[in-house]
């Protein structure tokens, strides 16, 4: 363990270090929030004291009287209103009173909630009233609101700018899930609504699916100005400028809101590294050791499986290991595995128009031939083929690997990860320089996806095959899906996707791509697809378990269980 290193860094590498005891393998989102709360928030709790907030901001109190007219439209997000509801609404004598009833009692109301009832009820009220202070800015650190607060506020924000009002009423209702298929996965963001409030994600995420963040034009705007740049930019409001021809002022008031709600992604250059993915497809629920949890293992995904075949449940781990590792070798009866090298990331933002009911509009169907790079709202990012001489990193740029690695948000929330991380600024910014001289990572901007109407997630692989036969059907994913992160063999046809679709069209689209899969004559067994139910991502640790600064050497993750 290196020197001067702290905090949850130092946890890290000791978690990681190689001997015969078990590791414990934790989520991203559970590694980093308890760290995440106590370097931002300063205490493990912050209290909500709505004087104190608004006194900060300069903000009136909350109204005493009732306000019949605007509850329906900030509250219901445009449900049929009972007309029993609206009459006890009508009747109340206070706003207060009109929100509380509005809110389920302790039988009705999700279970998560129960302890916040205090927070919800402000936070309606003030929704309600329709008064925010004018700058996003707010929003990352706020004195006087809770965590929860705090990430409600948020989700109201993003509903401003996407233009809808988002069904709290409905939200709070434990019953009122509603029939169509959402795919779990935690937001690994250090924005509000993201790490420091993912004990909630379960709630956050029925109201976070409303949002359809594509339509704040001046985020699309800055995403197709910055298609072709493959290193951090940071952004000034002469970009907003440039892009939408905003006054000062205005512009920056828009680059705060794109500040929270764009993605800077970078895709990582395994091969560069000497590394590769090793993907284990296993139809057993619980899985040895050996498999599910080595020390390589970078996600989990459950899904049910399609194919020829009625739905099961099917599990598949993703590892990290040395490009010249065999790979497990106790795979049991019924488990494959596939190894893949290179990485591509794929948005279409010209899928999506505002004005049409169905917004995202996807046309699986039309098999022209279309070329990225020639549509600026076509963004898309591959990783650089493999060196001569993999790069060996040092302890530093190996924890900054960590953070780049697992970090999905601006950057803003990259800083905040850093600082988290205990890393300090100048450290980091040669670090990253360095990575990308190498070309280990690059860079891509694109709207946040867990904003972006996208719930359902879809996964699709080709076990054994050779590149002439997937070609076309890897093409098609690209072309054809609003955005899909695909992991492919640079010498083999193998290749992993995971495809982003708008709600209630995950099981349309399996069905697509089982038919696609079908035309190019693949045997069953080879091929898989269903419809996620949850992916959990285990990136955070991944350098600190699988690296050995003091050697500078990637270790075999199948060589050391324990």
């Amino acid at each position: 363990m290196a020197k001067g290193t702290t905090g949850l860094v130092d946890r890290l590498w000791k978690m990681g270090e190689f001997s015969k005891q078990r590791v414990r393998f934790l989520s991203d989102h559970v590694v980093l929030q308890p760290a995440t709360i106590s370097s931002h928030w300063g205490q493990s709790d912050s209290k909500l004291m709505p004087s104190h907030f608004e006194k900060r901001f300069g903000l009136r109190p909350v109204v005493v009287e009732p306000v019949s007219k605007r509850i329906e439209s900030s509250l219901f997000g445009g449900r049929i209103v009972e007309q029993e509801t609206r009459d006890h609404l009508a009747s109340a004598d206070s706003l207060l009173e009109q929100v509380d009833f509005v809110i389920p009692d302790e039988d009705s109301i999700d279970p998560l909630l129960r302890p916040h009832r205090e927070s919800l009820s402000y936070v309606f009220s003030r929704i309600v009233m329709g008064r925010f202070p004018e700058d996003s800015s707010w929003l990352w650190y706020t004195p006087g609101l809770d965590r929860f607060s705090n990430a409600l506020f948020a989700l109201q924000w993003f509903s401003r700018l996407s233009g809808v009002h988002l069904p709290w009423h409905d939200a709070v209702n434990d019953h009122s899930q509603g029939l169509s298929h959402q795919s779990k996965e935690a937001v690994v963001s250090m924005r509000p609504d993201g790490i420091p409030a993912s004990e909630w994600e379960p709630f956050l995420s029925k109201l976070r699916r409303e949002i359809s963040i594509l339509c704040y034009r001046p985020l699309v705007a800055i995403c197709e100005k910055l298609g072709d740049v493959s290193s951090p930019k940071r952004m000034t409001w002469r970009d907003v400028v440039d892009v939408m021809g905003l006054k000062k002022r205005t512009a920056g008031i828009a680059l705060n809101n794109i500040e929270l709600t764009l993605t800077e992604r970078f895709v990582i250059g395994v091969s560069r590294l000497g590394l590769r993915y090793r993907y284990v497809l296993s139809p057993r629920e619980r899985d040895p050791p050996s498999i599910s949890v080595s020390r390589g293992l970078c996600e989990v995904v459950s899904f049910s499986k399609a194919v020829g075949r009625r739905p099961r449940h099917m599990s598949l781990y993703g590892h990290v290991e040395p490009d010249s590792s065999l790979g497990p070798q106790n795979l049991h009866s019924g488990m494959q595995e596939l190894a893949v090298d290179e990485e591509t990331v794929s948005m279409r933002m010209d899928f999506f128009n505002s004005d049409r009911k169905e917004q995202w509009e996807l046309p699986v169907d039309d098999h022209t031939t279309v070329t990225p790079g020639r549509n600026p709202s076509w963004i898309i990012r591959k990783s650089d083929p493999p060196s001569k001489r993999p790069f060996k990193p040092t302890l530093r740029q190996a924890e900054v690997l960590a953070a780049l690695w697992s970090h999905r948000g601006s950057a803003r929330s990259l800083e905040i990860l850093m600082n988290v991380l205990s890393i300090p600024r100048s450290t980091a910014k040669v670090s990253v320089d360095t990575l990308l001289k190498n070309r280990i990572v690059s860079t891509l901007y694109h709207p946040a996806i867990e904003l972006s109407a996208l719930p359902e997630l879809i996964v699709v692989g080709v076990i054994e095959s050779n590149q002439r036969r997937t070609n076309e059907f890897v093409k098609l994913l690209l072309a054809r899906f609003p955005f899909v992160e695909l992991k492919r063999g640079s010498s083999t046809g193998a290749f992993i996707a995971h495809i982003r679709v708008p709600a209630n069209r995950g099981v349309f689209f399996v069905s697509f791509l089982e038919s696609e899969l079908e035309a190019i004559s693949l045997p069953e067994e080879s091929v898989f697809v269903g419809l996620v139910d949850r992916r959990m991502t285990h990136l955070i640790a991944l350098p600190f378990r699988l690296y050995s600064p003091r050697i500078r050497e990637w270790h075999d993750p199948w060589d050391v269980i324990g």
